[in-house]
């Protein structure tokens, strides 16, 4: 599954840039996840999981292309390969 980046325009009018990416490792807390076209910064909240319910702060950005972050909520029932979000304001 490849990254796509897109626009949204939220409440007001004002452009969101979506940028979407996927998990490649989950070890407890500790998410890792691949963005081809641009990382999102650190300290950046990401939403992933069924229903994007689950919550990922990035602390830290491995290379180009990967960043690790630390799960906020519970990540039972996350796995490989699952579609992710970024939302930049």
């Amino acid at each position: 599954m490849g990254c796509v980046t897109a626009t949204k325009v939220g409440a007001g009018g004002t452009a969101h840039s979506v940028n979407a990416g996927r998990v490649v490792s989950v070890r407890g807390s500790v998410v890792d996840r691949r963005f081809d076209a641009r990382l999102p910064p650190i300290h950046t909240m990401l939403r992933t999981g069924a229903g994007q319910q689950i919550l990922v702060e990035v602390l830290a950005q491995l290379d180009a292309h990967q960043v690790r972050g630390i799960a906020l909520t519970p990540t039972q029932g996350l796995g490989r390969s699952l579609p992710d979000r970024h939302q930049a304001h």
